[in-house]
C-alpha cells in the first residue's frame, strides 16, 4: 500500500486490513497485550492503532483499564505525547487509535548510533522535562517512563505509552500496590512496591539521561532479581555523564524522593545554562551533599551500548527526525539503518503548537539543526521554560498535596522510612558524644536498607556490594567489613556484603517418587528427603506430596486409596474410601487442612485432612495432576479428553487455560508458583513452560530432556533432567533448581527423582 513508511512490516496472514473504519497497512510492533497497526483515517491522515487481544478483552476489568487508558492520556496536554483519535472498548477486541509519530524511539538512535552529543542531551533533558511537567499537572504519574517511550519526532521529543499511569485520585489504589514498570528505570520507592508520588517519574528522567549520555542501562545487565535489588541498595554509575548534566542526574535519581528535584526545577536548571544545583537541593531536607561532576565527556561514540525497550514496547520506527530543507540532515540520520520492528504504540498527546521548547544549542560544526531546535523553537522554550516557572508554579510544584520542601504533607506517608531499628544496633551512637567510638552489632541476615540508615545515623560511612546469594538472601546482609564487634570511629567506612538474589535456591523437605527395575508405575518407592539431605522411603505408590507443614506425606497406595503417614513412614493413614479404588492425584490446601483428588471414573473431590468431610466439587471427568493456588481457592490440572490445562474454581466453574505449545503433545503437570504469579508445566514430550493464570505470557524457559516442573519454597523453578527418553511417564534422572527465567540452572543433590519434587519450608528442621 502507497504512504507506508519505511520500516513499516507487512501485515502478517490473519492480521485484520481495517478496524472501526481505520485501514490497516502494516505492523508497527507486536507487545504481550496487543499489536500495533499503521493505517489511515477515512481522511488520509496516517494513524497507529494499538489493537488488544481477546484474552485480556474477556475480563471486565481489564476493559475498564484501557478505557481509563485513553481518558488519563487526553487529559495531558497534546504538546508531548500523541493525540488520542478513537477508542473503543466494547468491541471483542477493543482498540485505541491515536496519530502516528514519524521517528525513532530514543533507546534505537542510542542502540544504533551510541551516546549523544552533549547539546543533544541537554535539548532532549528539556524535552522530556516538559513532557512530564505536563503529565504531573493532569494528575497523572507516567510510572514507566524509559527511552523506549520516548519518540523523536520532528515535531519534538514525545513521552508515550499511559498503559500503566494511574490517576492521583482518591478513587484509585494503584498507585499505592503492586509492582509496576520496566525494572531497569525504576525508582527505589517503585522496587519495593510503596506509595509513589511524581518522584518516581524523575528518577526515571534520570534514568533515561544516563542512558543517553552513556549507552548504559542506569544498573547495568543483570536478571530482573538482581537489577531490582541494585535498584533499592546501590547508586547508578554515572562515568561518561558529562559535568553539565552530571549533579542534576545524581540528585534526579536520589534514593530519597524527597531530595530528586520536581520537574519544574529540572528546567530552571537546565535553561539556566549551568548546574545550579545548590539553589534546587539546599531546601530540600535529606538530600546529598554535591558532588564533583564526572570530568569526562557526554558518553562518546565507543560507550557500551544497550537497548532499552521491553518485549511490550517493540523498537521505533527507521524515520530520523526530519527537517523540512532537503539539505539538512537530522540528528542522527547518519546513524540509523531501517529497524526490524516500528515505535510503540502512543496512548495519548497531540500534535505540538510549540514544537521543541530546548534549550538554545551551543555551537556544532558538520552537524545540521533538525526543524524541532530551530531558532524560533528555541526561543519558544525559553518562553515555555519561564512560564512554567511563573505562571504555573502553584500548580505544578505543588499538584499533589506536597510541602514546598517536596516531602509528604502529612506525617508517616508510606514512602517514609519504617524507622525500625534492626537487631543490634550498634552501641555508641545515638547519645553518644563525637568521637565515641561505635562497637559492630553481627548485622547478618537483616535488611540492608535498614542497617544501612542506622549505620549513617551512628556517623559512619556505609558502603555496600552485592554478592551472589540465594532468593532467601535477596537485600539482605551476608557479612561484613570490618567484621562484627570491631571497634570502629565515627566517620569511618563501614562495608556491608549484601545478596543479590541472583541464585536459585530450593531449601526444605521434599518428597517424590523413584522407579526401581520393573516396578509398576503405582507402586514405585516414595522418598522424602529432609533439609539435610537424607533421605527415607516410606512407602510405595504414586503422586506423592508433602503437607505445607512437612507433618504429612500424601500418596495415592497401590489399591487406589490415599493414604497419610508421617514424613518417616509411621502413622499410617487411608483418607479416602471409594468403592472401586479410583482416587488420585492428591494435593494438599495450602492451609493442609485439606486434600483435594481425582477418581479416574469422573469427578474433584475434597476431604479433610483427616479423611473427613467428602465432598465433590466438580465432575469434570478425566481430571489429572491437580495444583492448588496459594489462596486456596482455585485448582489447575490436566483434562485427559482435550490434553489441556484448565482451572477449576470451589464452585465448580472450569476455564481453560491452555493447550499445549508442542503439536501432537499434551500439556502436564501444571504447577502453580508460591506467588500465584505463574502456572509451570511441561508436555509429554518434555520442555518447561510458564503461563500467567489468566492464560497470558507464555513462554518456554527449558528446553528437551527436562521433565516433571515444580516450585521451591523459595520461588525458583524445580524440575527433572532427562535426556534419554521421550515422555513423561518414563522421565527419570537428577533434580535441578533454576530461576523463573532460565538462568543459574545447577544440579541439586544426587537423588534421582521419577516424578515431580513437591516441597515444603523447612521449619521441621
Amino acid at each position: 500500500m502507497a504512504d507506508v513508511p519505511p520500516g513499516v512490516e507487512p501485515l502478517e496472514e490473519g492480521d485484520p486490513t481495517e478496524i472501526g473504519g481505520y485501514a490497516l497497512a502494516g505492523r508497527l510492533g507486536v507487545g504481550g497485550m496487543g499489536t500495533v497497526y499503521f493505517g489511515h483515517a477515512e481522511d488520509g491522515r496516517p494513524v497507529a492503532v494499538k489493537v488488544i487481544r481477546r484474552e485480556y478483552a474477556r475480563e471486565p476489568e481489564f476493559r475498564s483499564r484501557f478505557l481509563r487508558e485513553a481518558r488519563a492520556a487526553r487529559r495531558v496536554a497534546r504538546f508531548c505525547t500523541a493525540e488520542v483519535l478513537d477508542v473503543d472498548t466494547d468491541r471483542p477486541e477493543p482498540y485505541l487509535v491515536t496519530e502516528y509519530i514519524d521517528g525513532p524511539t530514543l533507546s534505537d538512535l542510542v542502540r544504533r548510533g551510541g551516546p549523544l552529543p552533549a547539546p543533544e542531551l541537554e535539548r532532549l533533558g528539556v524535552a522530556v522535562a516538559n513532557a512530564l511537567t505536563a503529565i504531573h499537572s493532569a494528575s497523572l504519574i507516567h510510572r514507566d517512563l524509559k527511552p523506549s517511550n520516548i519518540l523523536l519526532s520532528s515535531s519534538g521529543a514525545r513521552v508515550i505509552d499511559f498503559g500503566i499511569a494511574r490517576a492521583l485520585e482518591s478513587s484509585t489504589t494503584y498507585t499505592r500496590q503492586g509492582l509496576v514498570g520496566t525494572p531497569a528505570f525504576m525508582a527505589p520507592e517503585q522496587a519495593l512496591g510503596q506509595f509513589l508520588t511524581p518522584a518516581v517519574d524523575v528518577h526515571a528522567w534520570g534514568g533515561v539521561m544516563l542512558f543517553a549520555s552513556t549507552g548504559r542501562m542506569p544498573y547495568g545487565d543483570a536478571v530482573t532479581p538482581v537489577i531490582l535489588y541494585r535498584v533499592v541498595h546501590e547508586e547508578p554509575d554515572l562515568t561518561g555523564v558529562g559535568p553539565g548534566l552530571h549533579a542534576l542526574v545524581q540528585d534526579a535519581m536520589s534514593k530519597n524522593p524527597a531530595a530528586r528535584p520536581t520537574t519544574a526545577d529540572l528546567l530552571r536548571r537546565l535553561t539556566e545554562g549551568g548546574d545550579g544545583r545548590a539553589a534546587t537541593v539546599a531546601t530540600r531536607p535529606g538530600a546529598r551533599p554535591a558532588a564533583g561532576g564526572s570530568d569526562g565527556n557526554a558518553g562518546g561514540r565507543d560507550g557500551r551500548r544497550s537497548g532499552g525497550g521491553t518485549a511490550d514496547h517493540p523498537g521505533a520506527g527507521d524515520a530520523a527526525w526530519s527537517a523540512p530543507d532537503p539539505v539538512t540532515r537530522p540528528l542522527g540520520a547518519d546513524r540509523l539503518t531501517p529497524p526490524s520492528r516500528a515505535a510503540p504504540f502512543p496512548t495519548a498527546g497531540g500534535p505540538d503548537p510549540d514544537p521543541g521548547r530546548s534549550l538554545p544549542p551551543a555551537p556544532v560544526t558538520g552537524r545540521a539543526q533538525p526543524a524541532w531546535r530551530s531558532p524560533a523553537a528555541l526561543v519558544a522554550a525559553i518562553v515555555s521554560a519561564v512560564l512554567v516557572l511563573t505562571v504555573g508554579t502553584a500548580v505544578l510544584l505543588d499538584p499533589f498535596g506536597l510541602r514546598g520542601d517536596g516531602t509528604p504533607a502529612a506525617a508517616g506517608s508510606p514512602t517514609s522510612d519504617p524507622g525500625a531499628a534492626p537487631g543490634g544496633t550498634p552501641t555508641g551512637s545515638g547519645t553518644a558524644g563525637p568521637g565515641t567510638p561505635i562497637t559492630l552489632a553481627d548485622y547478618r541476615d537483616q535488611d540492608a536498607a535498614v542497617v544501612t540508615k542506622r549505620l549513617r545515623e551512628s556517623g559512619l560511612t556505609v558502603r555496600t556490594a552485592s554478592r551472589q546469594s540465594g532468593t532467601s538472601q535477596r537485600g539482605r546482609v551476608l557479612d561484613t567489613e570490618p567484621p562484627a564487634g570491631s571497634s570502629v570511629s565515627p566517620g569511618s567506612t563501614v562495608l556491608l556484603r549484601v545478596g543479590d538474589g541472583s541464585q536459585a535456591e530450593a531449601r526444605g523437605w521434599r518428597v517424590f517418587k523413584r522407579y526401581a527395575g520393573s516396578s509398576p508405575i503405582n507402586a514405585s518407592p516414595i522418598i522424602v528427603v529432609n533439609p539435610a539431605g537424607t533421605e527415607r522411603q516410606i512407602g510405595t505408590g504414586d503422586n506423592p506430596v508433602l503437607a505445607p507443614d512437612a507433618s504429612r506425606v500424601a500418596y495415592t497406595g497401590p489399591d487406589g486409596e490415599i493414604l497419610s503417614v508421617r514424613p518417616d513412614g509411621t502413622d499410617s493413614r487411608q483418607i479416602t474410601d471409594e468403592p472401586d479404588g479410583s482416587s488420585d492425584h492428591a494435593a494438599f490446601s495450602p492451609d493442609g487442612r485439606t486434600v483435594a483428588y481425582t477418581r479416574n471414573i469422573g469427578g474433584v473431590f475434597l476431604v479433610g485432612a483427616d479423611g473427613s468431610g467428602r465432598r465433590r466439587i466438580s465432575t469434570v471427568r478425566d481430571a489429572y495432576e491437580l495444583s492448588w493456588s496459594p489462596d486456596g481457592t482455585q485448582l489447575v490440572f490436566r483434562r485427559g479428553n482435550d490434553q489441556s490445562l484448565h482451572i477449576l474454581a470451589l464452585d465448580g466453574s472450569v476455564r481453560n487455560l491452555t493447550g499445549s505449545p508442542v503439536p501432537g503433545a499434551a500439556a502436564v503437570e501444571p504447577a502453580w508458583s508460591p506467588d500465584g504469579g505463574t502456572i509451570a508445566f511441561s508436555t509429554s514430550a518434555g520442555g518447561i513452560y510458564l503461563i500467567s493464570p489468566n492464560g497470558g505470557d507464555a513462554r518456554q524457559v527449558a528446553g528437551p530432556g527436562t521433565w516433571h516442573p515444580s516450585w521451591s519454597p523459595q520461588g525458583s523453578l524445580v524440575f527433572v533432567q532427562d535426556d534419554g527418553v521421550g515422555d513423561f511417564f518414563a522421565a527419570t534422572g537428577p533434580v535441578h533448581v533454576m530461576n523463573p527465567d532460565g538462568t543459574g540452572n545447577r544440579a541439586l543433590g544426587g537423588q534421582p527423582a521419577s516424578s515431580v519434587v513437591r516441597w515444603a519450608p523447612s521449619a521441621r528442621q
